[in-house]
């Protein structure tokens, strides 16, 4: 029969290794833009990190989450709501108390590693994601892409620092 074949999705606590085999989570994963790389290559959806920072009164402050790769970052200071849409900085200072601050970053992924384009090979990677980059339409010659892989390629996601910038 011509036909596809339906995608089939697991859920759980495991990890997957370079070779695509699944293994039991032994240790939850550094949270930085490489998650894809320890065990997670296919992740889609968010994650949530949780922390305190001191502050004086004094100054201005930005957050900064410029170095990592993520769709959207909802932020929420002692509670409050700061979204980041489309952007790596935010002015948190009007939400900032005197003394230790709670701060809550969730970074939300696209599904893009989850649905491909898994094998198109590129430096840098495309931003978007087309048709031909699952087809390679016309870029075939003699059975062969120059664009292709045989290995998987993910995208990064997750953060590498958390900066809090001061102008005092």
């Amino acid at each position: 029969y011509d036909t596809n074949i339906e995608n089939i999705y697991f859920k759980g606590d495991f990890t997957v290794d370079e070779h695509q085999v699944i293994h039991r989570r032994e240790v939850l994963p550094p949270l930085t833009s490489k998650l894809c790389e320890n065990g997670y290559p296919f992740f889609a959806g968010c994650l949530t990190l949780k922390g305190n920072y001191p502050y004086n009164g004094v100054g201005k402050r930005v957050l900064s989450l410029a170095d990592g790769r993520f769709l959207v970052a909802n932020v929420r200071i002692n509670g409050k709501q700061a979204d980041l849409v489309m952007d790596t900085h935010k002015d948190i200072t009007a939400l900032l108390c005197e003394d230790e601050n709670e701060i809550e970053i969730t970074l939300r992924s696209s599904l893009r590693n989850l649905f491909g384009p898994h094998h198109w090979k590129s430096t840098p990677e495309p931003l978007s994601v087309a048709p031909i980059h699952f087809t390679h339409r016309g870029l075939w010659k003699g059975g062969i892409s120059e664009k292709y892989t045989h290995a998987y390629y993910s995208v990064p996601f997750g953060l590498d620092s958390i900066k809090i910038l001061a102008e005092e």
